[in-house]
């Protein structure tokens, strides 16, 4: 017990000895900490566009298909800020070019699909892949803003995963699977703080940051300009005396001149 409290008491001893590094290692810390979690949120994309899947494993030879998602949805992104899916059909040779018919099943009902108008429609898609280029087709999106929320903390995840419709068997398209992430009023709000903080704060970051050094170097030029008069002025003292000792006084008079040109209050 004793070795215990000792070495408590050891410990205590050294981090009050230690205090001011300690608070500076701390400090150092929570700025990376928060610098990376605001860098996060202001370098997060607002879409994401996934990688193209061959078809031909599903029964579509010579197809590509590929979706571009939102990644996050709020309550305020309804109506005409609804978010976008979009479907890239494309054709690698000009036979491939079909009719497909995808179907976008919902998990929940956090989230609704939507045409201009903010009215319900089924999430089915019916494309016809380009050629030589890939065509888009998009769905709509919104945040349904029923029970399923994003708490104060943490996210609310859909995960969509399309269906191919073969005659009236559905296939899975497991590759073409993507989340989207419902936000709360807190994070929705943090987010924008901080982008709205990066759009001003980084110019004036960076003219505090060219003044700091302007500022550093005219007084390290400063710094390094007394140290020279000073070393000069210590010579010339030192010469001074001996020429008066050896009573040389014409070049005591020199030196003089000289301690008036580098002090002109020197008597």
């Amino acid at each position: 017990m004793k070795t215990i409290r000792a070495k408590t008491d050891r410990l205590f001893k050294n981090i009050r000895a230690h205090r001011r590094p300690l608070l500076i290692i701390l400090l150092v810390c929570g700025v990376a900490l928060s610098l990376s979690g605001f860098l996060a949120l202001v370098s997060s994309p607002a879409r994401r566009a996934g990688d193209a899947l061959r078809m031909d494993a599903y029964g579509a030879p010579d197809v590509e298909l590929s979706v571009t998602y939102p990644t996050r949805l709020g309550v305020e992104h309804r109506g005409a800020d609804a978010g976008i899916i979009t479907v890239w059909a494309r054709a690698l040779s000009p036979d491939a070019v079909a009719p497909l018919d995808l179907v976008l099943p919902l998990p929940d009902r956090s989230v609704a699909f939507v045409d201009l108008d903010g009215r319900h429609v089924p999430g089915r898609l019916q494309v016809i892949p380009g050629y030589p280029d890939a065509l888009p087709y998009d769905l709509r999106v919104t945040h349904a803003n029923t029970q399923y929320q994003a708490g104060p903390l943490f996210s609310h995840r859909v995960q969509i995963a399309p269906l191919l419709r073969r005659g009236n068997e559905p296939v899975p398209l497991p590759e073409l699977a993507f989340v989207i992430r419902l936000e709360s009023r807190w994070a929705t709000a943090t987010r924008e703080f901080a982008i709205s903080v990066a759009t001003l704060g980084i110019p004036v970051l960076g003219m505090i940051l060219v003044i700091t050094l302007v500022v550093w170097l005219w007084r390290h030029l400063n710094r390094r300009q007394a140290l020279r008069r000073e070393r000069q002025l210590s010579g010339l003292y030192v010469e001074l005396r001996e020429q008066i000792r050896l009573q040389r006084w014409s070049e005591a008079r020199a030196r003089i001149d000289r301690l008036l040109m580098l002090e002109p209050g020197y008597r």
